[in-house]
């Protein structure tokens, strides 16, 4: 009887013993899989902040407005390049974030499977950011280019001025003469046209000389 019941206490300490291992296994396999399912999560709200921040500079970007005058667009130029070194740091801070995050699911936990939290991968972001350096190109391109035109209106009303101020001149000088005549109507009437006749004929001299 004895040795029956030590039998049996032998074998029930034994399955005690055998149960507490499993459960020590079953413990460590239930963290490990929290704790991959927290860095799936991690990963999906990391990776989505950065897709939404590409999203962002990228429609900034191609909205953005340099001013209206020269002096304005001009102004904004120290900011083009600011913005875009401030870009350069801030853009692969953010993906090694994520970068650490995915190595870890992947190397430490060997976590093989697809993230059913976002269809995010290192790949994706990284051509995310790529969309963010091309924006901030074409945005350079775009101001450039606005310099350029804005330069060349500026250009073509400066040569149109010293064109103008001739002629605005001579009408002033005509207006005083008309004005401080001691000619009667008639007479005035006259040399007002002499003065228009004049000021037909240089055009035409100029018109020609032109050409």
């Amino acid at each position: 009887m004895d040795e029956r019941e030590n039998s049996i206490s032998y074998g029930w300490d034994r399955l005690e013993g055998l149960a507490t291992e499993k459960q020590v296994f079953i413990d460590h396999d239930l963290e490990c899989e929290k704790k991959k399912e927290e860095l799936r999560l991690h990963f999906a709200d990391i990776s989505g902040r950065f897709v939404r921040w590409e999203k962002h500079i990228c429609s900034e970007a191609e909205n953005a407005h340099f001013g209206f005058t020269l002096d304005e667009v001009a102004k904004y130029a120290p900011s083009i390049k600011s913005y875009a070194q401030e870009i350069s740091v801030i853009g692969p801070r953010k993906m090694q974030v994520a970068k650490e995050i995915f190595n870890e699911l992947k190397d430490v936990y060997g976590d093989k499977t697809k993230n059913v939290y976002t269809e995010e991968t290192l790949e994706t972001i990284e051509k995310s950011f790529h969309e963010v350096e091309q924006s901030l190109g074409k945005k350079a391109e775009n101001y450039k280019a606005k310099m350029t035109h804005l330069r060349d209106l500026d250009d073509l009303c400066q040569k149109l001025a010293k064109l103008v101020q001739p002629f605005i001149q001579y009408i002033e000088l005509s207006m005083t003469r008309i004005a401080e005549s001691t000619q009667d109507l008639n007479g005035q009437s006259s040399l007002a046209q002499e003065l228009l006749a004049s000021t037909s004929g240089e055009k035409k001299s100029k018109a020609i000389v032109s050409h």
